[in-house]
């Protein structure tokens, strides 16, 4: 199986909760692995899909820290901008090739 890592920025206002923006599977920009090592996934996977999914939540200034390129920085003070939360997603996905 293969899988797509999601970096979701997600702005919290007054109890309110909103997706500001998306980036996937960009290595370029983004050290998956040291990002889950720094913060675990947790499985929330469902189990009627047959598929894996893992999640873990983390402050935006820390996903700052730990990315690879200054082009965060452009997506956090962009379309990510306000955001408080950046909630970091693996999905595993048929591939169609052997495991």
């Amino acid at each position: 199986m293969a899988f797509d890592y999601f970096a979701v920025a997600i702005r919290w206002r007054e109890g309110n909760y909103t997706i500001a923006a998306k980036l996937e599977n960009d290595d370029t920009l983004v050290d998956w692995q040291a990002l889950t090592v720094a913060y675990p996934l947790n499985d929330v996977s469902d189990e009627r899909s047959g598929y894996f999914d893992r999640a873990t939540v983390l402050p935006a200034y820390r996903f700052r820290q730990l990315a690879k390129s200054g082009e965060i920085d452009a997506w956090l003070d962009g379309s990510a901008k306000g955001a408080d939360f950046i909630m970091l997603h693996q999905a595993e996905w048929e591939s169609g090739l052997a495991d």
